[in-house]
């Protein structure tokens, strides 16, 4: 059976690549974006549901793939955040 997290036909890349288009500023922590956008608003950019968008970024929450903050998030590795978006690596 298919990983359904890591498929090609699944959101989770396409929410990858959409954090990725974001610019963001360089810390120490790696690289803060500015969440401008809600999950709901991130959602309707990639035509997925909001509950898929918040389950993605829950599990990338928890694996480290970004850390959320108030108004923010961080990215820790684009590296690792670009093999998601690729497809090259789970999320």
């Amino acid at each position: 059976m298919p990983n359904v997290f890591t498929s090609p036909s699944n959101e989770t890349p396409a929410i990858g690549r959409t954090a990725l288009s974001v610019k963001g500023r360089k810390t120490d922590e790696g690289t803060e974006i500015p969440m401008g956008l809600s999950r709901q608003e991130i959602a309707e950019m990639i035509g997925t549901t909001v509950e898929t968008t918040i389950r993605v970024m829950s599990r990338w929450g928890r694996n480290g793939v970004i850390v959320t903050g108030h108004g923010r998030f961080v990215v820790p590795s684009c590296d690792a955040l670009r093999a998601i978006a690729e497809g090259r690596a789970e999320g």
